[in-house]
């Protein structure tokens, strides 16, 4: 369904829910290759302007699932649809009509999966499958950090209060605030500590005190 597809492409992208993917378009999709590998280019326009930025693998099954629903287009191969540049709109239903936005379909999905609050009660929004894409990026060690803020377009300084939740930036941020030269210094420190924290994350051992969202519960939606 096209709504579990959006959140998913969220989730896989980082992208804005609203503002930046509900205006996407298939000719806002292209193939970009480096080093012999093959990825998902995608061009998305909103709050902070426009932008470049790399999807995960994953995506690309999502977007060729959406293509496959939406009979105005389905006679075409994946390729031949980023090929020939097609200008409607990629969140969309089979026949071709676009909701306002999904946050009410989210909501209740959420709510049918006992998902809808986190396990300090707060709820739970599109948007915060935003956070979620930065926090496993993050995790996971794959990207550094300036190159994520570049991805998702903010500056590095504001992903100090990313890591000030996570349990390995151990340092107090507050005091170090008061300039980003001064943010930029405690994130090289706060994602040293972060890395080094990797290994106990996955083993489990300091999962009950993540105060993030609750990736675990994501990873399910896959």
């Amino acid at each position: 369904v096209s709504q579990s597809r959006y959140a998913q492409f969220l989730l896989y992208t980082g992208i804005r829910q609203g503002t930046e993917a509900m205006r996407l378009c298939w000719h806002h999709l292209a193939w970009h290759w480096a080093d012999g590998q093959r990825y998902l280019r995608v061009w998305v326009d909103g709050k902070t302007g426009g932008r470049w930025l790399i999807a995960r693998h994953p995506a690309i099954e999502v977007l060729e699932r959406l293509h496959a629903s939406q009979r105005d287009i389905q006679h075409l191969s994946f390729d031949e649809l980023l090929a020939q540049r097609c200008r409607h709109r990629v969140f969309r239903f089979g026949s071709g009509y676009q909701p306002r936005s999904f946050i009410g379909a989210f909501r209740r999905l959420l709510k049918d999966g006992g998902l809808l609050e986190d396990h300090a009660g707060r709820r739970r929004t599109l948007y915060s499958l935003r956070h979620t894409y930065a926090t496993l990026a993050l995790v996971s060690g794959e990207v550094d950090i300036h190159t994520l803020s570049r991805q998702m377009h903010l500056d590095p300084f504001v992903y100090t209060t990313l890591l000030y939740h996570l349990p390995f930036a151990d340092k107090p941020l507050g005091a170090q605030r008061s300039s980003k030269a001064a943010g930029k210094r405690t994130f090289q420190k706060s994602y040293g500590d972060l890395t080094s924290g990797v290994q106990s994350l996955k083993r489990g051992n300091d999962r009950k005190h993540f105060k993030g969202p609750d990736i675990r519960d994501y990873r399910d939606w896959e």
